[in-house]
């Protein structure tokens, strides 16, 4: 599906552009203008979706990296005990464990990455997709279209929506800063 995410919002941006500009009677600019914000819209929602999935995967991933962490430690604490109690038994036990957990981390970090990564290239086309609006938007303005019905007010509830997701986005970030910070 990711794929298909990009193809769409890359021939969006480029295919749009021209899409109703000029001097048309204004039923056909109406009807080009409503079919573009439609589709972006459907676009923003798709990207938008599986942006909240990306963030949900980067949070549970980063809880897992903490915790197997704190497990690790928590295993040379007992692996000290087992050594001080002469259980070599159990020392080999938590060691063997420990490993596990070790070997885990590294693939856990690597899709935490990705994870960032993606979210960026995400993060990138909602700009783009938001930009295009608001060119449409401008258009609307330059060429003296009446405003499809209801575009108006749609643009102005897709801001407040972008507003409120980027201060969200921004509050979960720094949360997430803060829990590496007391985790280290």
């Amino acid at each position: 599906m990711s794929q298909s995410i990009a193809q769409r919002v890359k021939h969006l941006i480029a295919a749009s552009h021209g899409r109703g500009s000029g001097r048309t009677d204004e039923g056909g600019a109406e009807a080009a203008l409503q079919a573009i914000v439609q589709d972006i819209d459907r676009a923003i929602a798709d990207v938008r979706e599986e942006l909240g999935s990306v963030i949900a995967l980067r949070h549970r991933t980063g809880r897992i990296i903490v915790m197997n962490r704190n497990r690790i430690e928590a295993l040379a604490e007992a692996i000290t005990d087992a050594v001080a109690q002469e259980r070599d038994d159990l020392a080999a036990t938590a060691i063997a464990r420990q490993l596990d957990l070790e070997a885990q981390i590294p693939v856990l970090l690597d899709t935490q990455s990705e994870a960032a990564a993606r979210q960026a290239e995400l993060d990138g086309y909602l700009a783009a997709l938001n930009g295009r609006r608001r060119e449409i938007e401008q258009e609307v303005q330059t060429h003296e279209v009446a405003p499809p019905a209801g575009l108006s007010a749609a643009i102005t509830r897709l801001n407040e929506i972008e507003v409120m997701m980027r201060s969200t986005e921004v509050a979960s970030r720094l949360a997430a800063h803060k829990s590496l910070k007391l985790a280290g």
